[in-house]
């Protein structure tokens, strides 16, 4: 019998513990030996429980019970889930979380620590929640040299440019969508503005090319100035507009990263992901191209993964990937990358354009031109855009 306790009794919580109940019989038989709920560690008192016996507002309840043996936490607060984790690991005991925004600020440290203590830190569902895709990039793909990882892993986002796609909504009003939906916070800024895809674009990427790579150095970029307009003229021109987090090696031996929209080309896998959904993309000189879909949020999908981390931890003992054992990877200045650029402008900017960019296409649509760039280096293309005089309403990138 494996003893486990909980922190963070909310949404994704009960998700966990009402997976450890459902399934206990072939988590059991998966383990090798029965996993059990001992302890929930929760924020306040709840009266009319079911779990109410396992309920506890004591942190010594968890950390200073010699019988549990991994830790499980579900809380959103950084801070808190920092002090949390460190003193699991300090006091030999593993840690399975699913918040990414603590392993992209405190992965290195966090990791080394674990190491010290002989103990695990594991965190699938920190990334696209239920869709397993930490365990087989480390795991599955290790003797591969990956080379570039890119993925819609915001279903908040996902779900709006969906929403504006289909319906012709404002982004205003498919935001409004989203949380009537239970989609979108009430403040959806980490979602709506790329924060969220950026820390979670940071623990692929330093799991994927074996160095640290800090959140807070990839260009980020969300979805608030994407229009209606801009989103039917990309269709009109054969493309779809997603928040991609996207990085890649150069040759040169550095990563190139960033989040922000992108048009995707209708043939590409990522094109027809739509709603919540998520979809990580990932190339590698051995398997070639591997594509990971399914839902990215909610509590049964979370659950799903955080489960997945206890039942390794069981069956393997101490595991730690090792991520992280390097200190941190420098980016590439984003104006060096070379790609296309898709402008949203006035009809009469047709003939300028076209003469600035001979072998660019453009679509009209409602009054407005799209038009797309030949590829080249994105600092020169938007200094000829600048230096042109063209008048433009938007310019977004384009996959190619």
């Amino acid at each position: 019998m494996k003893n486990i306790a909980l922190i963070g009794y909310g949404v994704v919580g009960h998700g966990v513990a009402d997976l450890l109940s459902r399934n206990a019989d072939i988590i059991a038989k998966r383990a090798g030996e029965p996993i059990r709920l001992k302890r929930i560690l929760t924020a306040r008192p709840r009266t009319d429980d079911p779990r109410q016996e396992l309920l506890t507002l004591n942190e010594d309840d968890v950390f200073g019970d010699c019988g549990v043996s991994v830790v499980v936490e579900c809380v959103n607060d950084l801070e808190a889930a920092y002090r949390y984790c460190r003193r699991s690991l300090l006091a030999g005991k593993h840690y399975v979380t699913s918040n990414k925004n603590l392993i992209a600020t405190y992965g290195m440290e966090l990791t080394e620590l674990a190491d010290h203590n002989g103990v695990a830190l594991m965190f699938e569902a920190s990334v696209a929640a239920g869709i397993p895709v930490l365990r087989p990039l480390y795991k599955c793909l290790s003797s591969n040299h990956v080379t570039e990882v890119m993925g819609i892993v915001n279903g908040t986002t996902n779900y709006i440019l969906t929403q504006m796609k289909r319906e012709g909504r404002s982004f205003a009003d498919a935001l409004k969508r989203a949380q009537e939906l239970g989609y979108a916070e009430t403040d959806p800024s980490a979602d709506v503005l790329g924060f969220d895809a950026c820390r979670k674009l940071a623990i692929l990427l330093s799991i994927a090319f074996g160095r640290y790579v800090r959140y807070g150095d990839i260009p980020t970029e969300g979805v608030t100035t994407v229009t209606a307009s801009d989103i039917a003229l990309a269709e009109r021109l054969g493309y779809s507009i997603k928040l991609i987090a996207m990085g890649k090696l150069t040759p040169s031996d550095r990563v190139y990263a960033r989040v922000s929209p992108l048009l995707i080309p209708h043939d590409h896998l990522l094109a027809s992901v739509e709603d919540v959904f998520n979809a990580v993309s990932i190339s590698a000189d051995m398997a070639g191209d591997v594509l990971f879909y399914g839902r990215g949020a909610g509590a049964a999908p979370s659950a799903s993964s955080i489960v997945g981390d206890v039942i390794d931890i069981v069956t393997n003992g101490r595991y730690n990937d090792p991520i992280w054992r390097e200190d941190y990877r420098p980016l590439l200045p984003v104006d060096e990358n070379v790609g296309a650029l898709f402008v949203r402008t006035s009809p009469s900017e047709r003939e300028k354009l076209l003469k600035l960019f001979p072998e660019g296409t453009a679509a009209d649509e409602g009054g407005e031109l799209g038009f797309i760039t030949p590829p080249g280096p994105e600092a020169e293309l938007r200094e000829a855009l600048r230096t042109s005089g063209v008048q433009s309403d938007a310019t977004w990138r384009v996959f190619f």
